[in-house]
């Protein structure tokens, strides 16, 4: 048996990195801080928000 090569036309390959991190829009109120926008996850406006209790 023998390896050959192979070739094939391009392709795209799908992922979902980075759909857990989605923003959507409009917010709901069960949304967590992070996701409005402008507001990036672990930031300084999430951090205060968080202690706040928003």
């Amino acid at each position: 048996m023998r390896v050959q090569e192979g070739k094939a036309e391009a392709f795209t390959v799908k992922d979902h990195i980075g759909e857990l991190n989605k923003k959507y829009y409009p917010p709901t109120s069960k949304e967590e801080v992070w996701r409005l926008e402008k507001i990036g996850k672990d930031g300084a406006f999430h951090n205060k928000l968080n202690k706040a209790n928003v």
